[in-house]
C-alpha cells in the first residue's frame, strides 16, 4: 500500500508538471485539429452565442465513422 501511495503521488506530480509546462510553453490550437466529423467539432472557434447556426441531421452509421469518404452529419439546406 505504501508503494502504491507513492506511485499515485508521483503520477499526480507528473500530471501537474505537465499542466504547468503546457500552460507556459504549449501551442494554442484552433479549429478541428483531429479532423473529426462529429457535430461538436463543426462549430466555429470562438463559439457563437448559439452552438449551431443551422440544424443538422446525423446521416452516418456508427461503424462507418472512421471510413474515408463517409459522411456523418448533414446541415439542413446542404446537399
Amino acid at each position: 500500500m505504501t508503494i502504491a501511495g507513492f506511485l499515485i503521488g508521483l503520477s499526480v506530480l507528473i500530471f501537474f508538471i505537465n499542466i504547468f509546462i503546457t500552460m507556459k510553453r504549449g501551442e494554442i490550437v484552433t479549429g478541428n485539429i483531429w479532423e473529426s466529423r462529429s457535430p461538436e467539432w463543426q462549430v466555429p472557434n470562438p463559439m457563437p452565442l448559439h452552438n449551431y447556426d443551422k440544424e443538422f441531421e446525423v446521416v452516418g452509421e456508427p461503424y462507418d465513422y472512421g471510413l474515408p469518404g463517409s459522411r456523418y452529419i448533414k446541415f439542413v439546406g446542404e446537399d
